[in-house]
C-alpha cells in the first residue's frame, strides 16, 4: 500500500517553522492523502470488465474511482478516454485525453 503525506499546515507552528520527530509525524498523520495503487487497480479492473461488458456508464465510474485512487494511472487515462468517446461526451473526452497524453 502506498500512501503519500501531505504537509500542510506543519510549517510555522512551532518555533523555527519545522515540526520534527514525533510532532512532526503526528502532524503528517493527521494530513494523509488517500493515494492507494491497489484499490487504483482494482476499480480500474472492474472498470474494464464493465466496458467490456458494455456498461460504459459503470465503467466511467469505476475509471474515475481508479484516478482517484492514484490519478497517474494511465490505464485508467486510457479506457476513460475510449469510454467519454462511444458515450458521445466530447468535454469529458478531451479533459481526459489531455491527461492520457501526459
Amino acid at each position: 500500500m502506498f500512501t503519500f503525506l501531505m504537509f500542510t499546515g506543519v510549517f510555522g507552528s512551532v518555533p523555527g517553522g519545522v515540526l520534527d520527530g514525533a510532532a512532526g509525524a503526528a502532524a503528517a498523520q493527521r494530513e494523509q492523502v488517500p493515494y492507494n495503487a491497489e484499490r487504483a487497480e482494482r476499480a480500474f479492473k472492474t472498470g474494464q470488465d464493465r466496458y467490456q461488458n458494455g456498461d460504459l456508464s459503470e465503467a466511467v465510474k469505476h475509471f474515475l474511482a481508479a484516478l482517484d485512487s492514484w490519478p497517474v494511472h494511465q490505464g485508467a487515462w486510457q479506457w476513460l478516454t475510449a469510454a467519454y468517446q462511444h458515450l458521445d461526451r466530447p468535454e469529458e473526452y478531451q479533459h481526459a485525453l489531455f491527461f492520457r497524453e501526459r
